[in-house]
């Protein structure tokens, strides 16, 4: 489904890019000089407020086209205001236990070398 609204906002883009061009405006646009002329002279008298509506017709396709691939993207993200689902408990007994065996191996570790532990005591200042 999101293909097809994609594939129908890049022509409908297009499309609208074209129509907008085509129009003659202040500077004739580009219809003059591409078709050497205005373009109610090739397409007949009507054709300003035929382009006119074919404007208005791909603007309101490309509103949709917008909004459609908005309300998609908004259904795919996630929210942050509610909570997930599948949230893990916390076990704070095997933290607690974890933190207790690295304590004890590290009293253990600084225990078995009193010389690391005297080098690592701060040493007096020398007496000014």
């Amino acid at each position: 489904m999101t293909v097809v609204i994609v594939i129908l906002h890049v022509f409908v883009c297009v499309f609208l890019i074209a129509v907008i061009l085509l129009q003659a405006g202040r500077g004739q646009g580009l219809s003059w000089g591409v078709f050497g002329g205005t373009p109610q002279s090739i397409l007949g008298t009507k054709t300003a407020s035929f382009l006119t509506r074919v404007t208005t017709g791909c603007a309101i396709i490309f509103l949709f086209t917008c909004l459609a691939l908005n309300m998609i993207e908004i259904k795919k993200s996630k929210s942050l205001v509610t909570s997930p689902k599948d949230v893990a408990q916390v076990d704070f007994s095997k933290i607690k236990e974890a933190l207790e065996k690295e304590v004890q191996t590290a009293d253990e570790t600084t225990q078995g070398t009193p010389a690391a532990v005297e080098e690592a005591s701060p040493a007096t200042p020398p007496p000014s």
